[in-house]
Protein backbone atom coordinates (compact mmCIF):
# COMPACT_ATOMS: atom_id res chain seq x y z
CA UNK A 1 0.00 0.00 0.00
CA UNK A 2 2.80 2.44 1.25
CA UNK A 3 4.58 1.61 -2.52
CA UNK A 4 1.63 2.31 -4.24
CA UNK A 5 1.04 5.79 -2.57
CA UNK A 6 3.83 6.73 -3.37
CA UNK A 7 3.78 6.06 -7.05
CA UNK A 8 0.60 7.82 -7.30
CA UNK A 9 2.18 10.48 -5.74
CA UNK A 10 5.22 10.95 -8.12
CA UNK A 11 2.89 10.56 -11.22
CA UNK A 12 0.39 13.39 -9.42
CA UNK A 13 -2.95 11.06 -8.70
CA UNK A 14 -2.62 11.10 -5.06
CA UNK A 15 -3.27 14.72 -4.88
CA UNK A 16 -6.20 14.89 -7.67
CA UNK A 17 -7.90 11.57 -5.79
CA UNK A 18 -7.65 13.60 -2.78
CA UNK A 19 -8.74 16.59 -3.83
CA UNK A 20 -11.79 14.41 -5.49
CA UNK A 21 -15.67 14.39 -4.48
CA UNK A 22 -15.11 11.02 -3.46
CA UNK A 23 -12.46 12.00 -1.32
CA UNK A 24 -15.21 13.98 0.81
CA UNK A 25 -17.17 11.33 0.63
CA UNK A 26 -14.57 9.45 2.30
CA UNK A 27 -14.18 11.74 5.06
CA UNK A 28 -17.97 13.02 5.58
CA UNK A 29 -17.51 11.13 9.32
CA UNK A 30 -14.64 13.44 10.07
CA UNK A 31 -16.25 16.52 8.61
CA UNK A 32 -19.31 15.64 10.67
CA UNK A 33 -17.08 15.14 14.18
CA UNK A 34 -15.67 19.03 13.16
CA UNK A 35 -18.83 20.63 12.44
CA UNK A 36 -19.89 19.41 15.97
CA UNK A 37 -16.96 19.87 17.77
CA UNK A 38 -14.51 22.75 16.30
CA UNK A 39 -16.75 26.09 17.25
CA UNK A 40 -16.24 24.86 20.98
CA UNK A 41 -12.54 23.55 20.47
CA UNK A 42 -11.75 27.17 18.43
CA UNK A 43 -13.08 29.13 21.42
CA UNK A 44 -11.92 26.59 24.12
CA UNK A 45 -8.19 27.84 22.72
CA UNK A 46 -8.39 31.44 22.71
CA UNK A 47 -9.66 31.69 25.60
CA UNK A 48 -7.12 29.53 27.59
CA UNK A 49 -4.12 31.35 25.41
CA UNK A 50 -5.70 34.43 26.55
CA UNK A 51 -6.15 33.63 30.09
CA UNK A 52 -2.45 32.84 30.03
CA UNK A 53 -1.68 36.26 28.48
CA UNK A 54 0.02 33.95 25.53
CA UNK A 55 -0.92 35.54 22.04
CA UNK A 56 -2.84 32.81 19.40
CA UNK A 57 -4.71 33.73 16.13
CA UNK A 58 -6.04 31.49 13.54
CA UNK A 59 -3.78 30.60 11.11
CA UNK A 60 -3.93 29.21 7.37
CA UNK A 61 -7.27 27.95 5.93
CA UNK A 62 -9.17 28.50 9.78
CA UNK A 63 -7.92 32.06 9.44
CA UNK A 64 -9.40 32.25 5.60
CA UNK A 65 -12.53 30.88 6.22
CA UNK A 66 -13.23 33.47 9.14
CA UNK A 67 -12.60 36.07 7.30
CA UNK A 68 -14.28 34.85 3.50
CA UNK A 69 -16.90 32.47 4.89
CA UNK A 70 -17.63 34.01 8.72
CA UNK A 71 -16.85 30.67 9.78
CA UNK A 72 -14.96 27.39 8.82
CA UNK A 73 -14.44 26.41 5.42
CA UNK A 74 -16.34 23.62 4.09
CA UNK A 75 -14.73 20.04 4.35
CA UNK A 76 -11.72 21.72 6.67
CA UNK A 77 -10.96 18.67 9.03
CA UNK A 78 -8.45 20.46 11.83
CA UNK A 79 -7.73 24.07 13.54
CA UNK A 80 -5.03 26.04 12.74
CA UNK A 81 -3.75 28.68 14.88
CA UNK A 82 0.16 30.88 15.24
CA UNK A 83 2.23 32.39 17.92
CA UNK A 84 5.14 34.46 18.22
CA UNK A 85 7.50 31.94 18.59
CA UNK A 86 10.35 34.36 20.14
CA UNK A 87 7.49 34.80 22.66
CA UNK A 88 6.44 31.49 23.80
CA UNK A 89 8.17 27.90 23.26
CA UNK A 90 6.70 25.02 22.53
CA UNK A 91 7.45 23.29 25.91
CA UNK A 92 5.06 26.22 27.65
CA UNK A 93 2.36 25.39 25.13
CA UNK A 94 2.45 21.74 25.45
CA UNK A 95 2.09 21.83 29.46
CA UNK A 96 -1.01 24.44 28.89
CA UNK A 97 -2.76 22.18 26.84
CA UNK A 98 -2.09 18.86 28.68
CA UNK A 99 -3.01 20.98 31.73
CA UNK A 100 -6.38 21.84 29.81
CA UNK A 101 -7.35 18.07 28.18
CA UNK A 102 -5.94 18.59 24.98
CA UNK A 103 -3.27 15.09 23.80
CA UNK A 104 0.03 15.84 22.02
CA UNK A 105 0.68 14.16 18.94
CA UNK A 106 3.41 15.49 16.74
CA UNK A 107 5.33 18.07 16.33
CA UNK A 108 7.71 19.49 13.48
CA UNK A 109 11.42 20.25 13.70
CA UNK A 110 13.65 21.63 11.51
CA UNK A 111 17.58 20.76 11.96
CA UNK A 112 19.93 23.18 12.54
CA UNK A 113 22.81 21.45 12.97
CA UNK A 114 22.82 19.76 16.71
CA UNK A 115 19.81 22.44 17.58
CA UNK A 116 15.96 22.06 16.70
CA UNK A 117 13.57 24.74 15.75
CA UNK A 118 9.83 23.96 16.52
CA UNK A 119 7.67 24.86 13.13
CA UNK A 120 4.47 23.51 14.37
CA UNK A 121 2.93 21.23 17.23
CA UNK A 122 -0.16 19.24 16.61
CA UNK A 123 -2.99 18.27 19.84
CA UNK A 124 -6.27 16.67 19.83
CA UNK A 125 -9.03 17.15 22.13
CA UNK A 126 -12.62 15.97 21.13
CA UNK A 127 -11.66 14.32 17.73
CA UNK A 128 -10.50 18.03 16.61
CA UNK A 129 -6.77 18.54 15.71
CA UNK A 130 -5.54 22.04 16.84
CA UNK A 131 -1.94 22.43 15.08
CA UNK A 132 -0.04 25.56 16.59
CA UNK A 133 2.72 27.09 14.10
CA UNK A 134 4.90 29.17 15.21
CA UNK A 135 6.34 32.39 13.58
CA UNK A 136 9.63 34.10 14.37
CA UNK A 137 10.94 37.85 13.52
CA UNK A 138 13.04 38.89 11.64
CA UNK A 139 16.50 40.66 12.93
CA UNK A 140 14.75 43.46 11.07
CA UNK A 141 11.71 43.44 12.30
CA UNK A 142 10.30 43.89 8.64
CA UNK A 143 9.16 39.85 8.56
CA UNK A 144 8.00 36.89 9.81
CA UNK A 145 9.19 33.55 9.05
CA UNK A 146 7.41 30.81 9.36
CA UNK A 147 8.16 27.19 7.90
CA UNK A 148 5.94 24.21 6.47
CA UNK A 149 6.62 20.88 5.40
CA UNK A 150 3.88 20.03 2.86
CA UNK A 151 4.34 19.35 -0.75
CA UNK A 152 2.19 19.24 -3.77
CA UNK A 153 2.61 15.15 -4.17
CA UNK A 154 -0.52 14.97 -2.21
CA UNK A 155 1.24 12.96 0.45
CA UNK A 156 0.62 14.24 4.06
CA UNK A 157 3.39 15.24 6.18
CA UNK A 158 3.05 12.10 8.25
CA UNK A 159 3.16 9.83 5.44
CA UNK A 160 5.81 11.26 3.54
CA UNK A 161 7.92 11.46 6.83
CA UNK A 162 7.11 7.65 7.43
CA UNK A 163 8.03 6.70 3.61
CA UNK A 164 11.46 8.72 3.43
CA UNK A 165 12.96 9.12 7.14
CA UNK A 166 13.10 13.71 6.29
CA UNK A 167 10.94 16.05 4.83
CA UNK A 168 11.88 19.22 2.36
CA UNK A 169 11.45 22.29 4.36
CA UNK A 170 9.71 25.24 2.95
CA UNK A 171 10.37 29.09 4.16
CA UNK A 172 7.50 31.63 3.93
CA UNK A 173 8.26 35.22 4.41
CA UNK A 174 5.30 37.53 5.89
CA UNK A 175 4.92 41.17 6.34
CA UNK A 176 5.17 41.79 10.22
CA UNK A 177 1.81 42.24 12.28
CA UNK A 178 0.88 42.77 15.11
CA UNK A 179 -2.93 41.44 16.75
CA UNK A 180 -6.22 43.11 16.75
CA UNK A 181 -9.96 41.48 18.49
CA UNK A 182 -11.86 40.19 16.07
CA UNK A 183 -15.58 38.99 17.16
CA UNK A 184 -16.22 35.85 15.63
CA UNK A 185 -18.70 32.90 17.10
CA UNK A 186 -19.92 35.05 19.53
CA UNK A 187 -16.58 35.49 21.23
CA UNK A 188 -13.30 37.28 20.86
CA UNK A 189 -10.36 36.09 19.23
CA UNK A 190 -6.93 37.57 17.84
CA UNK A 191 -6.18 38.12 14.18
CA UNK A 192 -3.04 40.25 12.17
CA UNK A 193 -4.19 43.89 12.00
CA UNK A 194 -3.37 43.58 8.27
CA UNK A 195 -5.17 40.69 7.65
CA UNK A 196 -5.99 41.32 3.96
CA UNK A 197 -2.62 41.48 2.91
CA UNK A 198 -1.75 38.77 4.84
CA UNK A 199 -4.26 36.62 3.87
CA UNK A 200 -3.11 37.64 0.00
CA UNK A 201 0.20 36.77 0.86
CA UNK A 202 -0.79 33.22 1.86
CA UNK A 203 -3.92 32.77 -0.61
CA UNK A 204 -2.97 35.56 -3.78
CA UNK A 205 -5.11 38.28 -4.78
CA UNK A 206 -8.09 36.77 -4.83
CA UNK A 207 -8.35 34.63 -1.88
CA UNK A 208 -11.97 35.64 -1.42
CA UNK A 209 -13.03 32.97 -4.17
CA UNK A 210 -12.87 29.57 -3.39
CA UNK A 211 -9.89 27.25 -5.05
CA UNK A 212 -10.27 23.36 -4.74
CA UNK A 213 -7.40 22.82 -6.10
CA UNK A 214 -5.02 25.47 -4.11
CA UNK A 215 -2.20 23.97 -2.55
CA UNK A 216 1.18 25.84 -0.94
CA UNK A 217 3.62 25.31 -4.09
CA UNK A 218 1.26 28.54 -5.07
CA UNK A 219 2.02 30.57 -2.41
CA UNK A 220 4.83 33.09 -4.03
CA UNK A 221 6.70 34.22 -1.07
CA UNK A 222 7.49 30.39 -0.27
CA UNK A 223 10.47 28.89 -0.54
CA UNK A 224 12.94 26.14 -0.31
CA UNK A 225 14.49 26.16 2.52
CA UNK A 226 18.45 24.34 2.81
CA UNK A 227 17.50 22.42 5.83
CA UNK A 228 15.40 19.17 6.20
CA UNK A 229 13.10 18.92 8.70
CA UNK A 230 11.66 15.43 10.93
CA UNK A 231 8.67 14.73 13.21
CA UNK A 232 8.44 13.55 16.72
CA UNK A 233 6.12 11.77 17.48
CA UNK A 234 4.55 12.20 21.30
Amino acid sequence: MDYLRLIFSKIGLLRLIRQSSLWKIKNKKLTRVFESNAVNIFKDISAIFNANQIQVWPEFGTLLGIIRDKGFIKDDLDLDFGVFGDQVNEKEIKKLLLNNGYTPTVKCLRILGDHKQVISCKFIKDQIDVDIYFFYESSDRENLFLYDLETDNGLSVNEEFDLKGKLTTFKNIFTSFSLNQYNIFDSYTLIPDNVEKHLIELYGETYLTPDPKWHSGKRKNRHMDSNISILAYE
